[in-house]
């Protein structure tokens, strides 16, 4: 069985004339004519116009057991890890936000936070993202009076 996962998506101009609140975490995609897609992550508050890009730079990280320190405006896009340490920063701005995906190999990926990120979403259990084996994992953090983040698993094919 094949699973995806769909966001908000659609042209500048049909973000713009249906200037929607995009929900809290909720990744909205822009696309142009050229194929090229622009990340915005929705506050709950905000209208699509007023939200802030995300920076879509790359960071690709060779180690299968990485300690990685997330970044604001950052999509970090790493190998299958056995072991993943996120190193939260000190003082990041209120806009903070940063998209990480990973995959988990045949035994599932050690997961642990330097700091505190409180998760919800697929295979989190109190507030704690626990992977398990065989599936591609995107996280989806912000900052607001403490880290959150939302993830979203799909098992491998």
């Amino acid at each position: 069985m094949k699973k995806s996962i769909q966001h908000l998506r659609g042209s500048k101009n049909e973000w713009l004339n249906n200037d929607i609140i995009v929900p809290d975490g909720e990744i909205a995609l822009e696309r142009d004519s050229n194929g090229n897609n622009r990340i915005k992550i929705g506050d709950g508050e905000k209208a699509y116009s007023k939200l802030s890009y995300i920076d879509t730079n790359y960071a690709t990280y060779v180690s299968e057991n990485t300690m990685l320190t997330i970044k604001n405006r950052e999509f970090m896009r790493l190998p299958t890890q056995g072991t993943l340490i996120l190193v939260t920063p000190d003082n990041p701005p209120e806009d903070f936000r940063c998209t990480l995906r990973f995959s988990s190999g045949e035994t599932a990926t050690t997961f642990s936070v330097s700091g505190t990120i409180k998760f919800s979403g697929d295979d989190v259990y109190s507030t704690r993202l626990i992977p398990k084996a065989n599936k591609h994992y995107t996280l989806f953090m912000w900052y607001d009076e403490g880290f959150h983040g939302i993830v979203r698993a799909i098992t491998k094919n």
